[in-house]
């Protein structure tokens, strides 16, 4: 197993699921880029280097404090990839 972040898989699920309910902004892979690495860069990371390792963190990710931290910087994101969408330049 690598050493990676296992907020990577939290985050893309929020926002995978924030997406599903309606979300009516851009749904592009570089906006949802740019709204991963903007969010990952505002919660502190948590790595694992082995399966038991991600088992822990993943039962901190059930705290309800870690959730609302998680979709509170995805929403701060959000707005600010809403703002300066990099796609349209491309």
């Amino acid at each position: 197993m690598a050493v990676y972040n296992v907020l990577e898989s939290a985050v893309r699920s929020a926002l995978d699921d924030f997406f599903a309910a309606g979300y009516d902004g851009c749904t592009c892979d570089q906006c949802k880029s740019d709204i991963m690495a903007i969010t990952l860069n505002q919660l502190r990371p948590q790595y694992s280097a082995t399966q038991t390792g991600e088992a822990f963190i993943k039962a901190k990710l059930m705290s309800d404090q870690l959730k609302i931290d998680i979709l509170h910087e995805m929403a701060n994101a959000i707005e600010i990839v809403q703002k300066n969408q990099h796609h349209r330049n491309n």
